[in-house]
């Protein structure tokens, strides 16, 4: 995808983001509870760090982590998931 968006122009922009997902259960790998910006306010989450670029044209996201306190106990979050 990348050469594809790039036809379109050189990549200007990257960004670095964090996003929560609200839980109800534990069950989800790094599901704790902390600050989850979807609802405003403390409860059962994932959070993760996402890579992305840009152009004007269009935007890729390229890396995706599981937020480090979680995966420092879970051997399988350790590398970032290229998506």
């Amino acid at each position: 995808m990348l050469p594809l968006i790039e036809r379109h122009g050189p990549i200007r922009h990257w960004f670095i983001d964090d996003t929560g997902v609200p839980k109800k259960g534990k069950l989800s790998v790094g599901v704790a509870r902390q600050y989850c910006g979807q609802i405003g306010k403390q409860d059962n989450c994932q959070v993760a760090v996402t890579l992305s670029v840009a152009n004007e044209q269009a935007s890729l996201p390229i890396a995706y982590r599981l937020y480090r306190r979680w995966c420092s106990e879970v051997r399988d979050c350790r590398s970032w998931v290229i998506v």
